[in-house]
């Protein structure tokens, strides 16, 4: 397991998204870089060195430099990955150096929708022609979210209970959903739920789902072409006005503004 320390951090070099078209295969190549990947849809197939990955929606992988990879199967057409090379610093790191974030092999991530949205702007940040100091801390951010390990075993039994109401909202956002349906499928009275949610996550259960919800018209604004009205429908929202008015509430902008402010600026597609 490699480190990454605060203050001698790494130096991105370049990164993209790769939008397949149902042909080709990942090159066989040594890169003297690492690579970030993390598969937004379908399933990639790669080795590096004696190890084989496939990769799924959410699944996170860094290829290490001088280690041959390739890929073992042609692109499907519904894949869709980031990538991202980069260089970790090699200076001598000081005697302070205590701050670190786990460079990890291989994972999947929880908050897919948060993930995206960073890999977004690093890519805005990117076309843009920004300093690479804003690129590096980006992506910094970016490897500490992925690198977060679950801390659900040191949780007391309340807060582990808040945790799978979470995890309950996450999985079915886009179903009506009610704090009430949730507290029924963890077997618990709904006015405790709301109590103990609140005080682990700052906000009610009612305003969980809404920001859940939120946070993946986001994701579908920005990367698909449905209306307004086809996203507030798939997030069981019966009334696309109501929709709207939600989405300013928590965004301060409406759907459509959203839209045509964070379209992906970069789509790499070779």
């Amino acid at each position: 397991m490699a480190n990454i320390y605060i203050d001698h951090p790494l130096e991105i070099e370049n990164g993209g998204l790769f939008v397949s078209n149902g042909r080709g295969i990942h090159p066989k190549r040594v890169i003297e870089s690492y690579e970030l990947i993390f598969v937004l849809h379908g399933t990639l197939a790669i080795r590096e060195g004696a190890h084989d990955y496939l990769l799924k929606s959410g699944d996170v992988l860094i290829l290490h430099p001088k280690i041959e990879h390739q890929g073992i199967a042609n692109f499907p057409a519904d894949l869709k990955f980031y990538w991202v090379h980069f260089r970790i610093n090699s200076k001598q790191l000081s005697a302070r150096s205590m701050t670190a974030i786990d460079l990890i092999k291989t994972g999947q991530v929880g908050d897919t929708t948060k993930i995206t949205e960073l890999f977004n702007l690093m890519l805005r940040e990117q076309e843009l022609g920004v300093d690479k100091l804003t690129l590096n801390l980006l992506l910094l951010v970016i490897l500490r979210e992925i690198s977060l390990k679950s801390d659900l075993d040191k949780l007391t039994k309340p807060k582990e209970l808040a945790y799978r109401a979470r995890s309950l909202i996450r999985r079915f956002y886009n179903e009506p959903l009610t704090p009430g349906q949730i507290a029924h499928s963890l077997k618990c009275n709904v006015d405790y739920l709301g109590r103990i949610y609140k005080q682990t996550f700052a906000c009610s259960l009612g305003e969980a789902i809404q920001l859940q919800k939120v946070s993946a018209a986001k994701h579908q604004l920005v990367e698909q072409s449905q209306t307004i009205s086809e996203i507030a429908d798939e997030l069981s929202y019966r009334d696309t006005g109501y929709f709207r008015r939600i989405f300013v509430k928590h965004v301060g902008m409406t759907p459509s503004r959203y839209r045509k402010l964070y379209s992906i600026a970069r789509i790499n597609s070779n």
